[in-house]
């Protein structure tokens, strides 16, 4: 058994827990489906396919003989392998769809055998609505009254069909890419019709109010008797058009008119003339375009807006007729256009389709919106619109301020009217331009307009903006350069320290080591005087001047190191002086409590500070013996008080080795000391240990 069927059998049976008594036959399928509660279970019924639809996310019709139902197909049933008159063990389970109806899903589909599809039962349009044959698949006979697609879901056209009943069905028929042009030939063609009776509870709000007929194609209707040849072969569009609003079987619903066009506007709406009464057509088809003057005859479905008859869905063919031209242009004012003649604004109905020519000042030019050709001209605070959609070569010549006078035809727009609804309103009234002779400029707009006041205006504050963004340009520009002037100052700064620092290492090395190897020197040369006479002389002089080379080398590392170390660089003196005594003390311990800033030392002192204490530390270690160092410091006032004390072997500093048997370690920290106006007192004797404490002065130089 592969993966898909452990999963199916693992589904079934859950649900089989939940509710252990399975649908056995499609009644109770049905009422489970279209239950007002929730309803929940398997069902396992032996069924014939009447239908399989994939248009629509994929669902399948069966019946069982008494009922029919209609499945969810899952896809993983091998349901999308049925055809119509197989008949089948299907298996799935009931439950509620995330919008809150029940459902049935179609899991398994076991072919038993293949037969032929079952046949539609034959309906009257009345009957589309009752229960009992809903989910059946049905057909149903009658004429295409209209055909028209669903604005709020444009894959799918409905088709207004008539039955013998007296009864209208809308059906909805999935057909997304199919021209209205390609369906005029069912309009008042006799079709027969075959879908499946639902309740479309997901579709757009039309499919939910329209007859309960769905998952129908453009194959399922089909022309039993063709529309006449001729389809301008119906009746004249006469009397009050109220009897054509409801289709009659058998007889077509379309209207003909007969007339002379007056107004072409929004390429699909015309004002056609015939005799003394007015029409509004608008085209189903907009591929070709009556011009004003031309004589047609325009075929569609009548409608009215309680002040004239007119057509929807139209198509036109050129006539010949005695059709008189327009009458004589009136010269109307937009105030009188648009009032009752007393400043309540009212719209009269009359005036529609007859000639007229009005003057104003253009208000504005059409805007850059595409087949926006209209503008507004102004007359005695009373705004007209005047479309140029006809003819939008009239528009040249013409600007924003200019008085023009324009003829044209006048069209109320009125919102067309049905039986059912209440009196339409007219919602606008345009005058239409028909040729560009309509048009006559009277005055050029003066130079200085309203819009040239506010192109100016917008220029100075382009103007102000440009000059604002130029300033902080500006200003960041003298941020940016005063960054780099402080960066190249403090290179500077640093390359001046670094001199400095040389400088002071120069002159450590001329004071301190310059008159060691000098003292070296003088041994050398007084043992070789003694070399004969004073053989004794000679060794403690050639050994005085190996000590006092030894420090020479242990001086001239320690400067190397200096060289090396960034210990000046911390900013706190216990870190420093743990940097600086860190390569010299190995795994001694050595604890340190430093309560003096480094701020408050300048590169110079604490330099000397730190060599004072990495003297004392390493003599403790090298020469004492020392496994302890303890190192403390504060400030008091302008002086430094430092302490260095170990637990080494101690001396006796009264008969302690000086200069002259090489040592110069203690007699180097006196001279630091004594160079920062300081001093230094010993504290120590044999097997005691010993402590030096260090008296320095802070020159005001060093203080923040």
């Amino acid at each position: 058994m592969n993966l898909k069927r452990i999963i199916l059998a693992a589904v079934l049976a859950a649900a089989a827990v939940c509710r252990a008594d399975d649908i056995r036959d499609v009644a109770t399928l049905k009422r489970a489906i279209y239950a007002t509660e929730r309803s929940s279970g398997t069902f396992d019924v032996e069924v014939i396919v009447s239908k399989v639809d994939d248009d629509l996310g994929g669902s399948v019709a069966v019946t069982d003989g008494d009922a029919c139902a209609i499945l969810a197909d899952t896809r993983g049933a091998g349901a999308q392998m049925l055809r119509t008159g197989d008949r089948i063990r299907a298996r799935g389970i009931v439950h509620m769809n995330d919008i809150g109806y029940n459902g049935a899903d179609l899991k398994e589909a076991e072919i038993l055998s293949h037969g032929e599809p079952p046949p539609p039962a034959l309906v009257w349009p009345g009957e589309l609505r009752s229960d009992d044959n809903l989910d059946r698949l049905v057909r149903f006979e009658g004429m295409v009254a209209d055909v028209f697609r669903d604005d709020t879901d444009i894959r799918f056209i409905f088709f207004v069909v008539a039955g013998d009943d007296q009864e209208v069905a809308y059906v909805p028929v999935l057909a997304p890419s199919v021209e209205w042009h390609s369906l005029v030939k069912y309009i008042d063609a006799r079709v027969s019709v075959t879908g499946l009776c639902i309740r479309d509870r997901m579709g757009s709000t039309k499919r939910k109010l329209s007859a309960n007929l769905s998952h129908v194609s453009l194959n399922d209707i089909r022309i039993t008797r063709p529309a006449p040849a001729d389809p301008f072969d119906v009746p004249m569009l006469g009397g009050t058009a109220r009897d054509t609003y409801i289709p009659v079987p058998g007889v077509s619903r379309r209207r003909k008119v007969r007339g002379r066009v007056v107004a072409v506007w929004h390429g699909d709406r015309l004002v056609v003339r015939r005799e003394k009464e007015y029409s509004t057509v608008t085209l189903a088809d907009t591929s070709a375009i009556p011009a004003y003057g031309d004589v047609i005859d325009a075929v569609g479905l009548p409608e009215t807006d309680i002040y004239h008859l007119n057509l929807s869905r139209a198509m036109w063919r050129p006539a010949e007729a005695d059709i008189p031209d327009q009458d004589e242009p009136m010269r109307m004012t937009p105030e009188e256009l648009l009032t009752d003649g007393h400043g309540r604004r009212q719209i009269d109905a009359k005036y529609h389709g007859r000639a007229v020519t009005v003057r104003g000042s253009v208000a504005h030019m059409p805007s850059e919106k595409p087949g926006e050709l209209r503008i507004s001209i102004e007359s005695g605070g009373y705004d007209l619109t005047v479309d140029f959609s006809s003819v939008p070569e009239a528009l040249s010549g013409i600007t924003a301020g200019s008085v023009v006078d324009i003829t044209g035809t006048c069209v109320a727009e009125i919102a067309s009217w049905h039986p059912q609804g209440a009196f339409p309103s007219v919602e606008d009234c345009a005058v239409i331009v028909r040729k560009p002779s309509d048009v006559t400029v009277v005055a050029r707009a003066p130079w200085w307009t309203v819009r040239r006041l506010f192109t100016a205006v917008g220029s100075l504050a382009v103007a102000l903006v440009v000059i604002l963004v130029w300033n902080i340009m500006l200003n960041r520009t003298a941020e940016r350069r005063g960054r780099a002037l402080l960066h190249a100052q403090l290179k500077g700064a640093k390359a001046a320290l670094k001199a400095e620092e040389r400088t002071r290492l120069a002159v450590e090395l001329h004071d301190s080591l310059a008159q060691i190897v000098s003292g070296a020197a003088m041994e050398i040369a007084a043992a070789r005087r003694m070399q004969k006479d004073a053989p004794e002389e000679t060794a403690r002089h050639l050994d005085i001047a190996e000590k006092t080379l030894a420090s020479c080398r242990d001086g001239l590392r320690d400067c190397l190191w200096d060289l090396r170390s960034r210990a000046l660089e911390e900013t706190d003196m216990n870190s420093a002086i743990l940097r600086t005594l860190t390569p010299h003390v190995g795994a001694k311990r050595v604890d340190v409590r430093f309560d003096a800033p480094r701020r408050r030392l300048s590169d110079n002192t604490a330099h000397a500070v730190l060599r004072i204490i990495r003297e004392l530390t390493v003599n403790a270690i090298r020469h004492g013996g020392a496994t302890r160092v303890k190192i403390a410091g504060a400030l008091d006032g302008d002086r430094l008080l430092f302490s260095v004390t170990d637990n080494g072997c101690g001396f006796d500093p009264d008969v302690a080795p000086g200069i002259l048997q090489g040592h110069f370690g203690l007699a180097g920290i006196q001279e630091r000391a004594q160079q920062l106006n300081g001093g230094m007192e010993i504290t120590s004797a044999p097997g005691k240990g010993a402590k030096i404490r260090v008296v320095v002065s802070i020159a005001e130089k060093d203080e923040v």
